[in-house]
């Protein structure tokens, strides 16, 4: 169940990669009561599942697993975004619009051109 790379192998890792996808394109989902709990994101609930069929022993394997799927989707660095004293490192941002909207999302998206002096 899991690669060479310390993470779930698939179908979980693309569950999870969903999972992050999910909560990227739904940046409100926190408030949503759905979602309470100690572990309240839908990434969360497959390391609940996991755990609850009795698989604790992948647990750090799958928080790797989250851990990669926001990675690749830009959403640890749109979280990182929301720190005290952020600031963008421009070699970790692309330079494509099309790929900077997908990564930050529409709001991220003009934050980061007005820090850029490109839009007012």
């Amino acid at each position: 169940m899991q690669t060479g790379d310390g993470i779930l192998a698939p179908p979980w890792s693309d569950a999870m990669l969903h999972a992050v996808a999910w909560e990227l394109n739904n940046p409100q989902w926190p408030s949503d009561l759905r979602f309470s709990g100690a572990r309240n994101g839908p990434a969360g609930q497959i390391i609940d599942f996991l755990i609850g069929k009795g698989f604790e022993y992948l647990q750090p394997i799958a928080e790797n697993t989250e851990q990669w799927a926001k990675d690749s989707t830009g959403l640890s660095e749109i979280q990182r975004m929301y720190d005290a004293g952020y600031q963008p490192q421009d070699h970790q941002l692309p330079l494509d619009p099309t790929q900077l909207r997908r990564m930050l999302g529409h709001n991220g998206l003009k934050q980061e051109l007005q820090q850029r002096g490109l839009k007012h």
